[in-house]
């Protein structure tokens, strides 16, 4: 784990851009404002200013949110995502969610012999092997048929849960990274309960001076906003809402190993 020493950096990042979910923004900003310390603002970032602007000397973390993947690249290649690299390796904090963890990985195969298939490199390559998924239900890009409430196992002695302990979070579309565990710099936290052989759902890097980490499950998404008139949502909100507090508080440590502060979390029940 790297802790980002943010004592000057009080911003935190969200890319909004060509292919960004409106949905996934509004459950990282909603979760993100339930969890910080107060001296944290919470800022959205576009294409033009990640290339541009001076945003990474006050920035304590930069998330990249769950959409579409090819789209964050086609705006972002070479300069924008030289910026983040340089940020990162320079001390800073990623966080991907979905989307933004297969666009964090070196390669990504999506819904292979579908008419929806994605193979390709990625410029960040903060994890240094393949990004593959849908791993528990194929995607589906006109509805959330393929969204599910997914059960992981912890998989390090660091952090508020016991090895091997189950912690649930939402997945729509979201990736595992291929052997994980044969990268020596590579920390894999969590991996997919149902998967066999297991399969890592978010991993931990040291980058330079910086860290990442990538999430293949949506640990920002809170159930209280879910569509309760989606039919695909109301059975995994009932699956959600028991679980919601272990969820937040993955959510909240996953920020902590960035080196942010958060909140203490109410009590459970």
């Amino acid at each position: 784990m790297a802790i980002f020493n943010s004592s000057f950096s009080q911003i935190i990042y969200i890319y909004e851009g060509p292919g960004t979910s409106s949905v996934a923004i509004q459950h990282t900003e909603y979760t993100l404002k339930k969890m910080l310390h107060t001296r944290y603002t919470i800022q959205k970032i576009t294409p033009e200013e990640v290339i541009h602007g001076a945003w990474s000397k006050n920035t304590a973390l930069f998330i990249m949110p769950g959409g579409t993947d090819t789209l964050y690249g086609r705006f972002l290649n070479f300069k924008g995502n030289k910026k983040i690299q340089a940020y990162v390796q320079e001390g800073g904090a990623y966080l991907g969610f979905c989307a933004g963890a297969y666009y964090g990985s070196q390669h990504v195969t999506f819904s292979p012999e579908t008419p929806l298939e994605v193979r390709g490199d990625r410029e960040l390559a903060f994890f240094p092997g393949i990004a593959e998924g849908p791993t528990l239900a194929p995607w589906d890009d006109t509805s959330n048929a393929g969204a599910k409430a997914a059960a992981l196992q912890w998989k390090t002695p660091h952090g508020p849960f016991s090895m091997d302990q189950t912690v649930t979070a939402y997945f729509n579309g979201g990736c595992h990274f291929v052997q994980a565990s044969n990268y020596p710099h590579v920390r894999v936290l969590a991996t997919y309960q149902a998967a066999l052989p297991s399969k890592a759902a978010i991993v931990e890097m040291d980058i330079g001076k910086g860290c990442v980490i990538l999430s293949g499950v949506h640990c920002e998404f809170t159930p209280e906003l879910f569509d309760q008139d989606d039919p695909f949502l109301v059975p995994i909100h009932k699956q959600l809402i028991p679980q919601d507090h272990d969820r937040q508080a993955l959510m909240a440590h996953l920020l902590e190993r960035l080196g942010i502060e958060t909140l203490p979390l109410l009590s459970k029940g």
